[in-house]
């Protein structure tokens, strides 16, 4: 804990994943040491705040399958922008339980939505990936403009902290 004195929330990974552990003195040396390492992370703390405010956006104003569509449309340029995704789709390894946590359904609703994003073939989900079938009509249904996750300029969202790093270290 740096800068709030306690988290109100913790974090988790669906995949396995590499974790290390700064000090608060260690962030220092390094934020005070490497400007630009300390711009990638207000950077990426800017990309945060306007994902959460598309997620609020979500809950309060989409449809159920405007919600899930603009949900596989996020994942799938992330995931894409950092070569994780192939124009078939990317790997998804969540249950339909998460997946009603995270766009704050009900399960039956959620496997409703799912069935109707499949009937209209747009998108299915098999062994813990989304196969994307018409990723235009999915983001036409979500009216998903990416323009808020900042992936454009100087590099995608791997390069621009690896590039960071190596030019600064």
């Amino acid at each position: 804990m740096f800068i709030l004195k306690k988290m109100d929330h913790t974090i988790s990974t669906l995949a396995p994943s590499s974790v290390t552990m700064l000090s608060r003195e260690a962030i220092l040396d390094i934020t005070s040491r490497y400007p630009r390492l300390t711009r990638a992370f207000w950077w990426n703390t800017l990309v945060e705040e306007a994902i959460g405010r598309q997620w609020l956006v979500s809950i309060g104003q989409r449809t159920a399958l405007e919600r899930i569509a603009h949900l596989f449309c996020e994942i799938y340029v992330r995931l894409q922008s950092v070569g994780l995704a192939t124009p078939e789709g990317c790997e998804l390894p969540v249950t339909q339980s998460e997946l009603t946590d995270t766009v704050a359904l009900s399960t039956v609703h959620v496997n409703r939505t799912l069935k109707e994003l499949r009937r209209v073939g747009l998108v299915s989900m098999s062994s813990k990936s989304l196969v994307i079938h018409d990723f235009a009509g999915l983001r036409s249904l979500a009216m998903f403009d990416p323009g808020y996750l900042h992936l454009e300029g100087e590099g995608l969202v791997k390069d621009r902290f690896s590039n960071v790093l190596l030019k600064t270290l």
